[in-house]
């Protein structure tokens, strides 16, 4: 959820001491604002706390991690880095969502968490994004979001979100198995090491999700800012 939308996003602008620091993305899973550390409940109300309150406030949200402290200490890695891009790249009507609440499809309340939710706010499009970070090798990063290619999950994703994008998962990837074009090893904690070759790592996504909409981040191929356009043609 892009907060300057939201309707306390006045408090920001009115209020000197508000700890937003212009980064407003919502995270449900910890319930709190990845820019400023806020709930949204804090958020409404700030304008109204007292000074004590405020000063409170803020010494609570110094203690609390955020996207911002964690970036400044280890870097955004994933689906943060990719949030965080494309806040930076889209324009201001586009809200991001980090982890969305979950898609219930099975019994049991069982379903699916993507990684973030895009939404166009003029014309009410939607699109979700499942990052894949391959960093180790193997087949895991391209068979994993390949389930989301099936035409079951597909129209449960469209039933539950009639405003989702025909695709409704554009599947993200990136990381060192992607980068470059010369094959390295990495190695294990035992020593063991592994052929990688970023070429055939792209190649087999191009094969896979051909058709659908994806987008491999590496200097060989998609910049994040041509991530934010392939959104915005799906989402316009």
């Amino acid at each position: 959820m892009n907060l300057k939308n939201h309707p306390s996003s006045s408090l920001f602008a009115g209020c000197a001491d508000s700890p937003c620091i212009d980064y407003c993305v919502y995270d449900y899973e910890q319930d709190f604002c990845t820019g400023c550390g806020r709930s949204l409940e804090e958020i409404s109300y700030w304008s109204h706390f007292t000074f004590e309150e405020k000063m409170k406030g803020n010494k609570a949200l110094s203690t609390r991690a955020n996207w911002q402290a964690e970036a400044n200490k280890t870097g955004l890695t994933g689906e943060k880095l990719v949030g965080v891009q494309l806040h930076n790249a889209l324009p201001s009507h586009y809200n991001i969502e980090r982890r969305p609440k979950k898609l219930v499809m099975y019994t049991g309340n069982k379903g699916i968490v993507l990684d973030l939710k895009v939404t166009n706010q003029k014309t009410n499009k939607t699109i979700f994004l499942e990052v894949k970070t391959g960093e180790r090798g193997g087949n895991a990063t391209e068979e994993r979001a390949a389930k989301f290619l099936s035409s079951g999950i597909r129209r449960r994703i469209k039933r539950l979100v009639p405003n989702a994008a025909d695709h409704p998962v554009l599947s993200v990837f990136q990381g060192s198995i992607f980068e470059g074009n010369k094959p390295f090893k990495i190695y294990d904690k035992k020593g063991k090491a592994t052929n990688i070759d970023p070429v055939t790592y792209r190649e087999k996504v191009d094969v896979i999700f051909e058709g659908h909409p994806y987008s491999i981040i590496s200097s060989q191929r998609d910049s994040y800012a041509d991530l934010a356009r392939k959104i915005e043609d799906i989402l316009e």
